[in-house]
């Protein structure tokens, strides 16, 4: 058990559907950190990418700030903000947790904005989305777990994989004595057998 650290550049990173923009300004508002949606800010309307360039200028400058909350995996640039991170957090949400929270969420913001959803688009909810969602055990949670498994980001990383973890973690925010889950070794110790079971 490790109590909590200094946090003042979070980055929260997960499946389609986690939670990821609800725990990232629910984190915001206790901390009076400011949050950054990676969806929100790539994405214009009607699902229009941002260039190349000026999406690279724009990470660069929300990263180099003071402090920041940034919720979205987008791996090509994860490096950076887990490099930049005093804390990772990975939501660790199995598929079918993930469709449920998907679909609550077009039917609860079917006709007003979602957290973390472009202005201007409605929640995307099509096979897409499901296919996404239902491979991404395969295809990208190992590459995550691989990243976290990184001794320099272990030591930072806290895994979330159930909603009573992620209400005790809130609740560390609040109350400095409550322990944070699991950090550092323990961490490292639980990617390395979700690693592991997924090989």
């Amino acid at each position: 058990m490790k109590r909590r650290r200094v946090m003042r550049r979070i980055v929260v990173i997960g499946p389609l559907g986690a939670g990821k923009s609800t725990l990232a300004l629910k984190i915001s508002r206790l901390l009076g950190i400011p949050v950054h949606h990676l969806d929100w800010l790539y994405w214009g309307d009607s699902w229009t990418p941002t260039p190349p360039a000026e999406w690279q200028a724009l990470l660069d400058q929300i990263v180099a700030g003071e402090s920041w909350i940034i919720d979205g995996n987008f791996t090509s640039s994860l490096s950076q903000r887990l490099a930049a991170a005093d804390i990772v957090v990975y939501l660790d949400i199995s598929p079918l947790t993930s469709t449920i929270r998907a679909t609550r969420r077009r039917i609860l913001h079917r006709w007003r904005p979602a957290p973390g959803v472009p202005g201007g688009s409605r929640p995307m909810f099509d096979a897409q989305l499901f296919r996404w969602i239902w491979t991404f055990p395969k295809r990208n949670r190992l590459y995550l777990l691989e990243q976290l498994r990184q001794p320099a980001v272990a030591e930072k990383t806290i895994i979330l994989r159930t909603p009573r973890d992620v209400r005790r973690f809130l609740r560390s925010l609040r109350e400095p004595d409550v322990p944070v889950t699991q950090g550092g070794a323990g961490n490292r110790q639980m990617a390395r057998r979700l690693w592991r079971r997924r090989r």
